[in-house]
């Protein structure tokens, strides 16, 4: 009698092996056949088509990494960046080393913290310290590089022009004290490098208070508030503003 109950408990389990067995190779095919559908819209470009395929191939089986994948691809090419930032999140909590969500959630987080930085209120105070100190830091700080080398390069220019103009100046007026022949040509080289040394240091002063007060000025202006990332994504680079994006 023991016999014939071990017997019944051994089919048992080997019959409940084998329906899992056949159940799981099952699923596999189906989730293989969910992601080649899923493969033919994405190549098509109608991704939202896609999505369904795809998410009907993670139901099945949740650690299903390339099928989160292709979900975070196409809620990105839709530009519905809640539900690619999801998918991403979903890879990783499989594959912490996946380099296509580390990229993408790399892009996510930056357009987020620019997001907030966004929001925090600027003070006019900041870029005017900055000019004061290096004229064109304060157009960096409001991220207006361009200027900024204008302002920076222009200060250090005519700088240095003021202060060979005044060098030379010293230099020339020295030479008139010291000659007992042409003196008023000798006064007059003098008096040119002065006038020129008025003039640089004059261009020098605009330059520096210039920087000051358009840093001033644009404390809060559209560059300083909308920042351009550019993640590698696929192979290729796009370059997303973070008013575009919602979440």
């Amino acid at each position: 009698m023991k016999k014939i109950i071990l017997f019944i408990i051994a089919a048992n389990v080997m019959f409940a092996n084998v329906a899992f067995c056949i159940g799981e190779t099952g699923t596999a095919e189906q989730i293989k056949k969910y992601y080649a559908q899923g493969d033919v819209f994405y190549n098509k470009a109608q991704y939202s088509e896609a999505i369904k395929y795809y998410t009907a191939a993670v139901k099945l089986k949740d650690d299903f990494i390339d099928g989160w994948k292709k979900i975070g691809f196409c809620y990105y090419k839709i530009e519905n960046h809640k539900y690619a930032y999801y998918g991403f999140q979903k890879v990783l909590q499989y594959d912490k080393n996946d380099k296509d969500a580390l990229e993408f959630m790399g892009f996510y987080n930056s357009v987020i913290l620019k997001a907030k930085k966004k929001n925090e209120k600027r003070d006019w105070v900041q870029p005017v310290w900055r000019s004061a100190l290096l004229p064109g830091w304060g157009q960096a700080y409001n991220n207006q590089f361009l200027k900024g080398i204008v302002f920076g390069t222009g200060y250090i220019v005519s700088g240095a022009m003021l202060v060979y103009n005044v060098a030379d100046e010293k230099n020339k007026y020295a030479k008139y004290l010291s000659t007992n022949e042409n003196q008023d040509i000798a006064y007059k080289a003098a008096e040119d490098a002065y006038t020129l040394a008025i003039v640089w240091a004059g261009v020098t002063a605009a330059f520096w208070l210039g920087a000051m007060i358009d840093g001033g000025l644009n404390y809060n202006c559209e560059e300083a508030n909308d920042m351009a990332v550019r993640p590698k994504i696929e192979g290729l680079v796009f370059a997303a503003e973070v008013f575009k994006i919602r979440f």
